[in-house]
């Protein structure tokens, strides 16, 4: 980058201004890297998923990657199931947080159902270091809340403890935990579950890419507050998520969280009657938009 030259005046000649910027600038496009704390790092960390490459940021020596996806877009195929990503080639940056799920909460963040994001905090990359992983779900219940609060930056944690720090943002309320199962048929039968779902996919990631991060797959810990306490003692009884961690740390949570068939099936159709849909029209749920869904929602609870 050139350098700015002051005339003898002391004034900055304009022309010269300008066409150092416009240098820099084109350099800056050229490197194709996420600018941090106000300059572009040619150090910038790129990691290898099972999914494809990413680039994240620094935060001192700590390697951040934010709005990783572990999951592919659920709104196609709403109240089924996780699938794992679609595979992609060349380089996506994960340096922002991804979108928080559908709620009444946060109406100030981007909310979308192609919410199934995590971030990874990690002292190395590929260096062997066989860390303890840390796994956190966000409070919130159910029904609401979000892994992208200030509060959950990993950095820290990864810092002082030596270890590799994951929080995971997945489905909820109707969109995660609607049980559709006696009215729809077979078709629904998990979707009382798939918030959850979202969760040990979320866990599968870490099991398969961790080693990359530094991390040691045989040594996660799955810890939460409140509402991320119960769901880590769901998973705890789910034979989904056996092996997939190794220790529990609950604050404020430890219960297991249920409803009974029943009690589900009439949530569900409580849900249909502010939607004035009929038992047979259960499948336009799928269609429906986003924000009709979380109003009707409210409106019932």
């Amino acid at each position: 980058m050139p350098r700015v030259q002051f005339p003898s005046d002391g004034r900055v000649a304009r022309r010269v201004v300008l066409r150092t910027l416009a240098a820099g600038a084109g350099a800056f496009v050229a490197t194709g890297l996420p600018r941090v704390a106000g300059a572009w790092r040619a150090d910038v960390p790129i990691a290898t998923t099972t999914a494809g490459r990413i680039r994240g940021l620094l935060d001192g020596e700590i390697k951040v990657f934010k709005g990783v996806r572990y999951g592919a877009d659920p709104a196609s195929r709403r109240f089924q199931p996780p699938l794992p990503p679609a595979p992609w080639t060349g380089v996506r940056d994960a340096i922002e947080l991804g979108p928080v799920a559908p709620q009444t909460g946060l109406r100030d963040r981007r909310q979308s159902e192609d919410c199934l994001h995590l971030n990874v905090w990690t002292p190395g990359l590929r260096d062997g270091g066989k860390r303890p992983v840390l796994v956190w779900f966000h409070p919130g219940g159910y029904s609401g809340g979000t892994s992208n609060e200030v509060e959950a930056d990993g950095a820290r944690l990864s810092r002082g403890g030596n270890v590799t720090v994951v929080t995971v943002n997945h489905r909820l309320n109707v969109f995660g935990h609607l049980f559709l199962g006696e009215i729809g048929g077979e078709a629904f039968a998990d979707s009382g579950n798939v918030g959850i779902l979202d969760l040990i996919l979320a866990l599968k990631w870490v099991r398969d890419n961790v080693e990359e991060f530094g991390g040691n797959p045989g040594n996660v810990t799955i810890f939460g507050q409140s509402g991320g306490g119960a769901k880590c003692a769901t998973l705890m009884t789910m034979p989904a998520a056996a092996g997939l961690f190794h220790r529990v740390l609950t604050m404020s949570g430890q219960q297991i969280t249920a409803s009974r068939v029943t009690t589900a099936t009439r949530h569900a159709e409580q849900l249909l009657a502010a939607l004035s849909l009929s038992m047979d029209r259960v499948h336009m749920l799928q269609s429906l938009p986003m924000e009709q869904l979380v109003a009707a929602r409210t409106s019932t609870s």
